[in-house]
């Protein structure tokens, strides 16, 4: 398994800080629209903040979100970003029309300037490009990769280190 992308974890560290709530987003009927999802079931049990399956009804936790009062949002999803299955990017949900490559009904655009309004919190969407969104359980290869690649890079950047321990993390840490 070949390591994050030295950019994509440059700047997740830049943009994990204080309370964050990192919500995955997706199918797990539909190959790798479960990717989001899948993230949140392997963070790591000393990784902090909040991580939320939102399946395919993100909306539906706008408020358990939202009473997190974070400062930072990171939806984790499934979208066609025209790139190598399995490669990640970090975007701003206003640039992304998921609706033609996910199932779940809410636009994450919408989703994002609910969050952005109701908390000031930053929303960013992490997109991994899938290999195949056809109905069936389980995730391509090149994806399944990525996504242990990044539930292991998140919950490190949300692991406080031992002299900060019971805190969240309060800024970026250097990596």
């Amino acid at each position: 398994m070949t390591p994050p992308d030295p950019d994509l974890r440059n700047l997740l560290n830049d943009l994990i800080a204080g309370r964050v709530c990192i919500v995955g987003v997706g199918n797990r009927q539909r190959g790798d629209d479960g990717a989001g999802p899948r993230v949140i079931d392997l963070r790591a049990p000393a990784a902090q903040g909040v991580w939320l399956d939102a399946g395919i009804v993100p909306e539906n936790f706008l408020e358990p979100i939202a009473r997190t009062n974070p400062q930072v949002v990171l939806i984790v999803d499934a979208v066609a970003h025209g790139a190598v299955p399995g490669s990640m990017c970090l975007l701003d949900p206003s640039a992304v029309d998921t609706a033609a490559v996910s199932t779940h009904a809410g636009s994450l655009h919408l989703l994002s300037e609910y969050l952005t309004a109701r908390t000031a919190a930053r929303v960013k969407l992490l997109a991994i490009q899938p290999a195949r969104l056809d109905d069936g359980e389980g995730l391509s290869r090149p994806v399944q990769e990525s996504v242990h690649q990044l539930a292991a890079l998140l919950s490190e950047l949300l692991t406080a280190p031992p002299d900060t321990a019971g805190s969240l993390r309060p800024g970026p840490r250097k990596v």
